[in-house]
């Protein structure tokens, strides 16, 4: 048997007898417990808007006056790797899932839009498309083009965080969940909660 070989059977072996926890077993450790309440934490539970024109952003900030909530704005991209690990880990993490799913409503930006932007609208000429009016806005308003990037805002689009998260700053659980803390202690602080 070839090394080639050899690592197909291993793969494969790893897959149907559950490789996880194998590795926990060889590295003297007890296989890890998840709770029945990890299990159940889905993006798609998430009050999640997508957004694709300005008039959507408009909304998701009236919707945050209304409910009385701070709006993460979360720039991203429909290609973007970074992003989606981001979500499927920092997002659905035990110590930041309830934050997002009780007390913010989230914005979801695409820069990679494809659709064609209104003739109606007075913009650049070199603007022809949803992605790329969010990636100008990104521009404009951070000094930045990377994805993700979130902002912690209330319902009059101002910023209630010191600084933007992104994957670099804040890759980690501990340090979002941190993030997410001082954005809704700045926005309790302004409605005098």
């Amino acid at each position: 048997m070839n090394l080639k070989q050899y690592l197909i059977c291993f793969i494969t072996a790893g897959t149907l007898f559950g490789c996880g926890e194998q590795l926990d077993t060889i590295e003297g450790g007890q296989p890890s417990e998840v709770s029945e309440d990890e299990l159940s934490y889905e993006t798609s539970d998430l009050p999640i808007y997508d957004i694709q024109s300005q008039d959507d952003y408009n909304e998701v900030l009236s919707i945050s006056d209304d409910l009385k909530k701070p709006v993460l704005v979360h720039i991203s991209g429909y290609a973007c790797v970074s992003s989606k690990y981001f979500e499927d880990g920092q997002w659905l993490d035990p110590i930041v899932y309830p934050l997002l799913k009780n007390q913010i409503i989230i914005a979801k930006i695409y820069v990679d839009d494809r659709t064609s932007l209104p003739n109606a609208m007075n913009l650049p000429d070199s603007l022809d498309t949803y992605g790329e009016y969010w990636m100008n806005y990104e521009i404009e308003r951070y000094k930045m083009v990377t994805q993700p990037l979130d902002d912690i805002v209330n319902h009059k689009n101002e910023s209630l965080v010191k600084e933007i998260a992104t994957y670099r700053s804040h890759g980690e659980a501990n340090l979002y969940k941190l993030w997410l803390e001082e954005g809704l202690a700045n926005f309790k602080k302004q409605n005098n909660e």
